[in-house]
């Protein structure tokens, strides 16, 4: 059910409702195909609420972690459409943003929630790595139709940044969205790399996606997304357990010797891009001043979803609370800060109360990968409207959540989703503490 639900959520990225309201719909059988893939997580969302309909065990607790919060920050966003110039557009994107949670919480109402949880994670970091291994397979062969860059000059990966161009009518990627794809695939094969006790081959699949994942920021120079990946990084290390001791004067002594070497000043000049630093951060700054000056309009409720892209021209925050602010207003942000603070909260109270001998542990990617997310709201708009970050972070805080019930950290429901079942693709191990592994 999460795999089927998680394809039309996916199913339904890079379109939108602009094609169904084409006056002259469909123009071509892939413009038709697109029109309909719009409707894919409207389909999701509504097959969730179905399952969630049907659980007649579930209790109101399954509303209550940081999923809750989200699902209140929707409603929010939801009756600011009205507000909005396009009320139309509005709500088809409060209604793809509800479908993510509705998906989760169908997720959280089955029989065996982490299960379910697990695979759609996992399905997540497989679309990841199909689809850095298919931009960078693509570059040898396709040169100049493989991308264009943004401001001119030859297309190359690591010379400035770029753009992939259209590809059967659906948008391209920018660097910025290739590193993204990378950060979470590289999060995800170095927590399993820590630890776990895997067979050798898969221990070298794993590796050698973590070397594409880091080859791949680099080149793509993604500088939110390195800056992001490095705290993912920090996090595993910091949630595994039994190595703690070692991380902090490692990483003491590693700083040393990097120092030593003048690290910092290459690592700054390879930030900027070979430029000097840009107090403006590409242009941002101004941007969230216009997005602080819609938000007079309706200070509340905001303006509905899309709101900067509405009123602004087309113009995006690239800042996770301001465009939250902009389309939910104060009090939609603070469901969203309180959903975001409280999913932090769990995962400390997780990694800090001892657990039972056969308590289910919180995997190390799971923190890791919400980490890099949460950093790359400061310059992007993550889990704040229907994105890649909301794709793939919605299942990790619903993963948090569901841990939390099994380990008491959170009230949880009185339904069969609080039994206490081990996850198949989860792999337990990577968070285990004071058992030796990672």
């Amino acid at each position: 059910m999460g795999l089927l639900l998680s394809l039309l959520l996916w199913g339904g990225y890079s379109t939108g409702d602009w094609l169904l309201r084409d006056p002259n719909f469909p123009t071509s059988t892939l413009n038709l195909i697109h029109g309909v893939r719009s409707l894919f997580p409207l389909l999701a969302g509504w097959l969730g609420i179905m399952v969630i309909l049907c659980r007649t065990t579930i209790g109101l607790s399954v509303f209550d972690g940081p999923l809750g919060l989200m699902g209140l920050f929707t409603m929010i966003g939801t009756i600011s459409a009205f507000v909005s110039l396009d009320p139309i557009a509005a709500l088809y994107w409060a209604a793809s943003f509800g479908a993510v949670l509705a998906v989760s919480f169908a997720a959280l109402s089955i029989d065996d929630p982490l299960e379910s949880l697990s695979w759609m994670h996992y399905l997540n970091v497989v679309i990841c790595a199909v689809f850095v291994l298919s931009v960078l397979a693509s570059i040898p062969y396709l040169r100049d139709l493989a991308g264009r860059p943004i401001g001119g000059g030859a297309f190359q990966l690591g010379q400035g940044r770029f753009v992939t161009r259209p590809i059967l009518g659906m948008y391209g990627t920018r660097n910025t969205g290739l590193a993204r794809y990378a950060a979470v695939l590289g999060l995800a094969a170095m927590a399993r790399l820590w630890g776990g006790k895997k067979g050798f081959w898969q221990k070298l699949v794993w590796l050698a996606l973590l070397w594409v994942s880091i080859y791949t920021l680099y080149k793509a120079q993604g500088r939110t997304a390195i800056a992001g990946f490095i705290v993912g990084v920090w996090v595993i290390l910091w949630s595994a357990h039994a190595r703690r001791a070692i991380v902090l004067p490692a990483a003491m002594v590693g700083a040393a010797i990097l120092y030593l070497f003048s690290f910092q000043s290459a690592f700054w000049h390879y930030l900027n891009a070979g430029k000097e630093f840009d107090p403006t951060l590409s242009g941002r700054t101004a941007t969230w001043q216009e997005g602080w000056e819609l938000l007079q309009q309706s200070p509340l409720i905001g303006v509905g979803f899309q709101g900067d892209r509405i009123f602004l021209a087309g113009a995006h925050m690239h800042d996770g609370l301001l465009e939250v602010l902009v389309q939910a207003g104060v009090l939609g942000a603070i469901a969203w800060l309180g959903a975001l603070l409280l999913t932090w909260i769990l995962v400390f109270r997780l990694y800090h109360r001892r657990p039972s001998p056969d308590s289910v542990p919180l995997p190390a990617d799971v923190p890791g990968i919400l980490a890099f997310l949460t950093i790359g709201g400061i310059a992007e708009s993550n889990f704040a409207y229907f994105s890649v970050a909301w794709l793939i972070g919605a299942p990790l805080m619903g993963y948090v959540q569901c841990v939390a019930w099994r380990r008491r950290v959170l009230h949880s429901p009185p339904a069969k989703a609080a039994r206490q079942t081990r996850p198949r693709f989860a792999q337990p191990e990577l968070a285990t503490r004071g058992s030796g592994k990672a």
